[in-house]
């Protein structure tokens, strides 16, 4: 208890304490940020888990700037949501591939039933037309996301 009330009249502070938030906060999600840009030159013949990869990257941003945007509002609020819009469609693909790849292994679970197999590999299909469905719509997504007007706040 004595040392909660020292601590409390005269706490240690970090260095750089004594700076604003709208200067600190910026440099804390620039990381994540450059990974997540260097992960979106995926192409739509690269393997799902290239797009899974990505789809963490992404979460990683977005939950880093979520963390900021109440407090530094404009571009970071703008650019959090138009993430979350980002991580969806991520979200969507991810889904799809697992849900294919669920369906494959029921295509083949047992080689006798034949229904069984076409019937998992009509809806193996679907969830692949899905997955370059997302495939298409990500670059378009990925621009409404990394413009300046929502960026130019980050350091780099």
């Amino acid at each position: 208890l004595e040392r909660l009330i020292v601590a409390s009249r005269a706490p240690q502070l970090a260095a750089g304490a004594d700076k604003s938030a709208r200067d600190v906060l910026p440099a804390l999600v620039d990381r994540p940020w450059r990974k997540l840009r260097a992960a979106t030159g995926v192409s739509p013949n690269d393997p799902d888990h290239r797009w899974h990869a990505l789809r963490i990257r992404g979460k990683r941003a977005r939950y880093a700037i979520d963390a900021v945007a109440e407090t530094l509002g404009g571009g970071a609020s703008e650019l959090a949501k138009a993430l979350g819009r980002v991580q969806d469609l991520l979200g969507e693909h991810q889904d799809a591939a697992v849900a294919a790849e669920t369906w494959l292994a029921a295509a083949t679970a047992d080689p006798a039933d034949h229904e069984l197999a076409v019937t998992a590999g009509r809806l193996y299909e679907r969830e692949r037309t899905t997955i370059r469905d997302v495939r298409q719509r990500f670059p378009a997504s990925w621009a409404a996301a990394d413009r300046p007007a929502l960026t130019g706040w980050l350091p780099s």
